[in-house]
């Protein structure tokens, strides 16, 4: 069974609660010789994310209380190198003559690697959606770096506009390659675009507390454009 179907195995005894066997293959998922181990509840308990704890333990209760309701969950590990394992650990009562829970039999499969690919399947997604918005948006946009306001990325829109190449741009500022002509000018195109940009920011739950041409992303990233509101639905979102 063990071998076949999952990643781990635990049987506990709830008529003497502090006692619960624990295969060995469930303590060298989570990086532990099962010698280093003693067959107790705590063991697990000490292990568990503390958020998940009360999840596991009210669906415990409402399983014993009905059979009818299942013991699955998603819970969090911490393993002995300090990374996290997400299982799936689902069970079931073992009731005597009257309908008394008096032992307990589940499974743990890690979902780790499972839920790992799910996020990375996301964000490329996520990525790909805006991409293909950020290159459509008629407006010039760009991409900049927050902390030295160099181009990280711009759109075909504002490479037709100014008339450089790609690669002419990115890496460099707006100064480097005189976009703006002079400060003032420049300065004037975004206090008159203030009110635009901390509205939409606003719009979308964002903090407001940043330069009034700066909506920085959590990578370090800002976003300096015409068509701001547009662009950050997409890239927010």
């Amino acid at each position: 069974l063990e071998a076949g179907a999952c990643d781990g195995i635990w049987y506990w005894d709830l008529e003497k609660p502090d006692n619960e066997w624990m295969s060995p293959s469930l303590w060298r998922r989570f990086g532990y010789n099962p010698g280093e181990k003693r067959h107790l509840a705590s063991e697990w308990k000490d292990m568990i994310f503390h958020e998940d704890l009360p999840t596991a333990v009210e669906n415990f209760h409402r399983h014993c209380a009905d059979p009818g309701h299942p013991y699955d969950q998603l819970v969090r590990y911490r393993h002995k190198d300090g990374s996290t394992v997400h299982i799936r650990c689902h069970g079931l009562a073992i009731r005597d003559a009257t309908g008394k829970p008096v032992r307990m039999l589940g499974v743990h499969n890690d979902v780790t690697a499972t839920l790992r690919e799910q996020a990375l399947r996301l964000e490329r997604e996520s990525e790909e959606r805006f991409s293909k918005a950020f290159t459509a948006i008629p407006s010039n946009v760009s991409i900049v770096r927050a902390r030295d306001r160099r181009f990280v990325e711009v759109n075909q829109a504002l490479l037709d506009y100014s008339g450089f190449a790609r690669d002419e741009i990115i890496g460099r500022t707006a100064n480097e390659l005189n976009i703006w002509g002079d400060e003032v000018q420049r300065a004037e195109f975004f206090r008159a675009r203030n009110f635009e940009y901390v509205n939409a920011a606003r719009a979308l739950g964002l903090p407001v507390k940043l330069h009034a041409e700066q909506l920085s992303d959590l990578k370090g990233a800002a976003l300096a454009a015409r068509g701001a509101l547009t662009v950050l639905k997409v890239f927010f979102n």
